[in-house]
């Protein structure tokens, strides 16, 4: 038996990085690299949103959010006329605790969508693309 792997590796200077690997078993690995300029267990100094996974997504992709201190955060998606399409979360945020947020897309017509986290003080947005 023949396993061809491939490594996928993404560097962020300041924040973790993730390395998948892929091999033609299908068999997935993540593993979590901390950079030389992060200690390891240190708190984000700023409100933290990752990308959606999985984008494109055709029923649900989730979103994980950290916010440096407790605070009312506000999660909202947009369509691409900028009108308001739902609220995902609107409620208080931990301190330095990931918040997963999940997209359930199951009435929503396929298209380019804006998720905005919004607290004291900051503003984040990532796009996510439905398809059906």
């Amino acid at each position: 038996m023949r396993l061809l792997a491939t490594t996928l590796l993404l560097l962020h200077p300041g924040l973790r990085a993730v390395a998948a690997v892929c091999t033609s078993e299908g068999v997935t690995a993540e593993v979590t690299v901390v950079t030389a300029d992060e200690p390891s267990g240190a708190a984000p100094e700023t409100p933290q949103l990752s990308a959606a996974y999985p984008n494109p997504f055709r029923t649900q992709t989730t979103l994980a959010l950290t916010v440096p201190t407790a605070q009312r955060v506000t999660v909202e998606l947009f369509d691409t006329l900028g009108q308001t399409v739902a609220t995902l979360f609107d409620g208080a945020g931990a301190a330095n605790e990931p918040h997963m947020v999940a997209l359930q897309a199951s009435t929503l017509p396929s298209g380019l969508y804006v998720v905005r986290v919004s607290g004291e003080g900051f503003s984040l947005t990532r796009r996510v693309t439905l398809l059906r």
